[in-house]
């Protein structure tokens, strides 16, 4: 038996807030944010099963910038909201589940080297846990049950502050 699994992922966030400095010379500062965004999720198996799962979400948090160095910033972060619009559609047989919408807890750490005045080399890691809710029957008497999913990201990047 072979088995061949392919994932397809797309997951966009806009945050947005005011900036505290709350200690001398900028060295640390607190971003209070609120944030919208949409996940997309396509499984897939050669001789499985392909399931399209996807959500909005809303989202509040608090992210910190510490001045390492003139050139380096640490930012830790912590994050919780509320999914909106779950969806799964079995693929094969076109069944669309409207899933139950659940919490999202989120938290990460980033690493920003500064390159020049306003952009930055930042890599990062992330853990972000959620849950679907149970749907109801689908008329081909289906449901899908409850799920909870949890990832840990990590990335560089280059960031524009």
């Amino acid at each position: 038996l072979v088995k061949d699994f392919a994932h397809i992922f797309f997951n966009t966030i806009l945050k947005v807030g005011p900036l505290f400095n709350l200690g001398d010379r900028y060295s640390l500062q607190a971003i209070p944010y609120v944030g919208i965004g949409y996940r997309y999720w396509h499984r897939q198996s050669n001789n499985f099963y392909s399931e399209k799962y996807h959500h909005g979400k809303a989202l509040v948090g608090i992210k910190l910038n510490c001045l390492l160095t003139d050139d380096f910033v640490l930012s830790p972060y912590v994050e919780v909201g509320k999914m909106f619009g779950a969806h799964m559609e079995y693929v094969a047989t076109g069944v669309d589940h409207k899933l139950g919408n659940k919490p999202i807890y989120g938290a990460g750490l980033e690493l920003n080297y500064k390159m020049a005045d306003d952009l930055f080399l930042n890599g990062f890691v992330n853990y972000t846990q959620f849950k679907y809710g149970k749907s109801a029957l689908a008329t081909d008497g289906s449901y899908e049950p409850d799920s909870k999913t949890r990832e840990i990201k990590l990335g560089i990047g280059v960031r524009y502050m």
